[in-house]
């Protein structure tokens, strides 16, 4: 995967949020094992300006359920190959969100709150923003 492939994963990530209006603020977690799909997933719920918890696959049921309530955790992530487990362990209050569902898509305009980048709100209060483009490498030249 290229940060190009990433990215484009992360948007459709993103606007799939959006679209669910999971957006500004909101807890989402993300129950996937494999690295490769997981960054995707946490650069997608930033660009929708969300804050992410990683769940641990091998946490016990009444662990993930402990985090999910005092997260106020209302939509999960995950992908394929933990779908099935996902769906025994949480209530089924809790959105899941297959993300082998969701279709890459290419940034859009720049009117487009969510897709132009990656802004991230610090603790101390100071964001940055990084764009990636396709066979982009990040350095901090193209971080402001």
């Amino acid at each position: 995967s290229t940060f190009g492939d990433v990215n484009l994963k992360a948007n459709g990530i993103a606007k799939h949020l959006e679209k669910k209006e999971i957006l500004d603020g909101k807890g989402v977690g993300i129950y996937i094992s494999d690295a490769l799909k997981f960054i995707p997933s946490l650069i997608g719920v930033l660009k929708g300006g969300n804050y992410f918890i990683a769940l641990d696959i091998l946490f016990p049921k009444t662990t993930i359920d402990s985090i999910i309530a005092s997260a106020n955790i209302s939509v999960v992530i995950t992908d394929s190959e933990n779908y099935l487990d996902l769906k025994n362990i949480v209530n089924e209050e809790i959105l899941i969100i297959n993300m082998d569902d969701i279709v890459c898509m290419q940034p859009l305009t720049s009117s487009e709150k969510y897709f132009t980048g990656l802004e991230v709100q610090s603790v101390v209060g100071k964001a940055s923003k990084v764009d990636i483009q396709p066979a982009q490498q990040i350095s901090r030249e193209n971080i402001s």
